[in-house]
C-alpha cells in the first residue's frame, strides 16, 4: 500500500445508503437482538455501506491522487439504482461469519464502475482485488472462536427472519471515506463526495 511521511488514513471507497433504508436496517437488526443471539458484533445501523474499495491506511498525499483519479473516473458512469435482496452469510448459512443483505437492480453499471476503480486506482500502487466483487451490505459479524452450534443457531436466526427487500435507490456519487477505530467501534467521516455522470452538483472535497 502506498505510504510517505506525512500522517496516515485509515481509508476505504464506498457508497452510502439513504436515510430510509439506515432506519429499516436498524429496525431489523434491533428486532433480531430480540432474540438475544450470541457472539454477534453488530455493525451500527449509520456505519452500514456498500464497500467498493479498501484502501488501508494511506497519506494525505496519497488521498489527493486517489481524489484527482475518482474525479476523472466518475464522470464517465451514469446514475443507476440498487434494490436490497436477500438475508445471507459468508461463507454459508450454517456456519455463518458475516451476516449481509444482498443487493439487485442495476448490478452491471455498478460492477462496471467497481472495476474501472480498481483498475484505475493500480498505477497509485493498489493491488486490484483477486475476489470477483460481490456486493452486499455487511449486518453483522461473529465472533472469532465461537463454537459451532452457536453459528448454527445464528444462522436458524437469519432463515426465520423476515425481510421483504425490494428497498430501491439511486446511486449519485460515491464517497472517499475515513475510518477511525476506537475502543467503542470504527468512526467513520467524508474525506470527499464525487458525483456520477454530468450534473449540476460539482465534485466536493470535504477533507478540508
Amino acid at each position: 500500500m502506498p505510504t510517505d511521511t506525512n500522517k496516515l488514513l485509515r481509508a476505504f471507497i464506498a457508497i452510502e445508503l439513504p436515510q430510509e433504508l439506515t432506519m429499516k436496517l436498524q429496525s431489523l437488526q434491533e428486532d433480531m437482538k430480540r432474540s438475544n443471539p450470541a457472539g454477534v458484533k453488530w455493525v451500527e445501523a449509520h456505519n452500514i455501506h456498500l464497500t467498493l474499495k479498501f484502501l488501508d491506511a494511506i497519506s494525505e498525499s496519497t488521498m489527493n491522487r486517489i481524489i484527482d483519479a475518482l474525479k476523472a473516473i466518475c464522470p464517465l458512469y451514469s446514475l443507476f439504482s440498487l434494490e436490497t435482496s436477500t438475508l445471507g452469510a459468508f461463507p454459508n448459512i450454517q456456519r455463518p461469519k458475516v451476516f449481509w443483505l444482498g443487493l439487485n437492480g442495476n448490478l452491471t453499471p455498478l460492477i462496471t464502475l467497481q472495476k474501472a476503480i480498481d483498475v484505475g486506482l493500480t498505477p497509485l500502487g493498489f493491488s486490484p482485488e483477486n475476489r470477483p466483487f460481490s456486493p452486499h451490505l455487511t449486518l453483522a459479524r461473529l465472533r472469532d472462536g465461537i463454537a459451532p452450534s452457536v453459528q448454527r443457531a445464528f444462522g436458524d436466526l437469519i432463515l426465520k427472519t423476515g425481510w421483504q427487500g425490494g428497498e430501491t435507490w439511486i446511486v449519485k456519487k460515491i464517497t472517499l471515506m475515513k475510518s477511525q477505530l476506537l475502543p467503542s467501534g470504527p468512526v467513520y467521516s467524508r474525506l470527499a463526495e464525487i458525483r456520477l455522470g454530468k450534473s449540476e452538483y460539482p465534485f466536493s472535497n470535504l477533507h478540508d
